[in-house]
């Protein structure tokens, strides 16, 4: 598998390799890991010889639910599993797709978007105990005209509004799309006095108004 650095905000590094011969890209910007000098020695360093430990990481783990697997199985695995339109900017011919090893959830509907109205997308999430971590992400893909008139929010369980964009951002442009660093990046706001935010277990929507819509993991609305 040929493997691309991917940057602390999830672009492609700048030193990263590039071209339809990549298969995924992983994380490779200010990774601390094992160094020589000592058994205890560690270094923080950037390059493709760090994103790639992490997909071999990846591999180790899947080898272990499978271990009759062949090499082809696992890069097929590896690849079919990474999260698509993840990677910002990956170049000319290059995938998007960012190295994923846990769970995800999205909806994989289209809803309609109507003006002046709310469609709502609902994501439902089980099994995660407790509060989502202040660095989640919430990725976005709208196909709509003028995403000025479209205010986002994501809706928590207990029916917490959280805002992810207001009326007017970003004008006249068409489409909120994953690839997009400006929705791409969009991170929840944390709970008051709590390094985390407060959202997830079970059950989340997105709410979109006046022909809003967003997905925590992504669906093309049309509207």
């Amino acid at each position: 598998m040929t493997v691309g650095a991917s940057s602390s905000t999830d672009e492609c590094a700048s030193y990263s390799d590039y071209g339809s011969a990549v298969d995924l890209f992983a994380p490779g910007s200010a990774i601390t890991s094992a160094w020589i000098g000592s058994d205890t020695a560690t270094n923080t360093i950037s390059g493709t010889s760090m994103a790639t430990p992490h997909v071999a990481g990846a591999a180790a783990i899947y080898l272990a639910d499978h271990p009759a697997a062949t090499p082809a199985q696992v890069a097929s695995a590896l690849t079919t599993a990474a999260t698509a339109k993840a990677v910002i900017n990956p170049g000319t011919s290059t995938t998007d797709k960012l190295l994923y090893i846990g769970r995800r959830f999205e909806n994989a509907a289209d809803y309609p978007i109507l003006d002046f109205s709310t469609a709502q997308s609902p994501i439902t999430v089980t099994s995660v105990p407790g509060n989502a971590p202040a660095t989640l992400r919430v990725s976005v893909d709208i196909k709509h005209t003028a995403i000025g008139d479209l205010q986002i929010d994501l809706i928590a369980p207990e029916g917490s509004a959280y805002r992810l964009k207001n009326y007017s951002d970003d004008g006249s442009t068409d489409n909120v799309l994953t690839s997009t660093p400006s929705t791409l990046l969009l991170k929840l706001p944390q709970e008051p006095g709590s390094s985390k935010s407060a959202i997830i277990p079970d059950a989340t929507s997105q709410r979109l108004t006046s022909g809003l819509c967003s997905s925590d993991l992504v669906r093309t609305l049309s509207g």
